[in-house]
């Protein structure tokens, strides 16, 4: 599995867990 990808996966559940949507602002 890529190392992008797993960026991708993980970001959406770090930032869920933080309460924040920072991959909104990056998209």
């Amino acid at each position: 599995m890529n190392k992008i990808l797993l960026l991708l996966v993980l970001l959406p559940l770090l930032s869920a867990c933080s309460g924040e949507t920072p991959t909104r602002s990056l998209a």
